[in-house]
């Protein structure tokens, strides 16, 4: 079944007012592609770019510079690995030092720090709660004061995070992003949009990356042939035929995707600052 945006409200008011950092995952390979901004949490952003080996490293440092040249902390993760983790929890440890200092200014001796992870559906949110968790994984349950029935874990002494279900909220960014969306495995699709997707990838890799994928279905491709001409030479490399020996192609398209989606075709980023620039009218330059 396809995701579609979802009216569901993640924050009631009551919530947010809670909440002293957001930490948005993004796929690293597109990360404008990626962002959602809850109205509710402006002021409080933060940028966790996830699978980082699957992008271009180069690319991925050059996303991290926009998003601090803007004011945002941004941080480049392998979940799986956990490279990366620790600069993040290191920053969750200046923000809560120094709003225990805050507090203690105020008289107040006791200190948390409340922390929401977000993200479109299947970008990997989850792997990374488990990363950042590890074994110190500690339920809290409801937390005093805040609407009951949201669960909280403690991540470390003072940290306090909150989980939040994937969704997709801005209409018109899903459209626009949709062939983005599939290639990275972020959303179902149907097989009418298997062709476009495929399209865009393929208009999107770099010359480097064409070597790759040529290495590793060990043939050339027709680079300058249209989609289904593409389709056809894996199909025929693959020996995915269909009866009367016509070439599968939407197991051909499954398979382009799902081969880009595993790295086979190297460390690619289909989004650059330059070319992408976020375009979500919460994002903006901090003062």
């Amino acid at each position: 079944m396809v995701h579609r945006p979802s009216e569901r409200d993640v924050f009631p008011a009551q919530i947010a007012r809670y909440i002293d950092v957001a930490a948005y995952v993004l796929d690293a390979r597109a990360p404008s592609a990626c962002v959602w901004i809850d109205d509710k949490l402006i002021g409080r952003e933060c940028f966790l770019l996830s699978r980082m080996d699957l992008a271009d490293g180069r690319i991925t440092a050059r996303w991290q510079k926009y998003f601090e040249d803007a004011g945002y902390p941004a941080f480049p993760v392998n979940s799986v690995s956990g490279e990366g983790v620790t600069p993040f929890l290191e920053f969750l440890e200046r923000v809560y030092s120094a709003k225990a200092s805050e507090r203690e200014l105020r008289g107040i001796e006791k200190t948390v720090l409340r922390l929401v992870v977000l993200g479109v559906p299947n970008v990997g949110k989850s792997t990374l709660l488990n990363a950042i968790l590890g074994r110190r994984k500690v339920r809290v349950g409801a937390a005093p004061g805040i609407t009951r029935g949201y669960q909280w874990v403690r991540v470390m002494d003072g940290v306090d995070l909150l989980d939040t279900p994937g969704i997709i909220r801005d209409t018109a960014h899903f459209k626009k992003h949709r062939p983005t969306w599939i290639s990275l495995n972020l959303m179902e699709s149907e097989e009418p949009q298997l062709e476009f997707a495929v399209r865009s990838l393929l208009d999107a890799l770099p010359a480097r990356a064409r070597k790759r994928v040529e290495k590793y279905y060990k043939h050339e491709m027709p680079w300058d042939g249209s989609t289904e001409e593409f389709a056809i030479k894996v199909a025929m490399i693959k020996r995915f035929f269909l009866g009367k020996g016509l070439p599968d192609l939407p197991r051909s398209y499954r398979v382009i995707l799902r081969d880009f989606q595993r790295g086979r075709f190297g460390r690619v980023s289909l989004e650059t600052p330059e070319t992408h620039p976020v375009s979500s009218p919460f994002f903006k330059a901090k003062e």
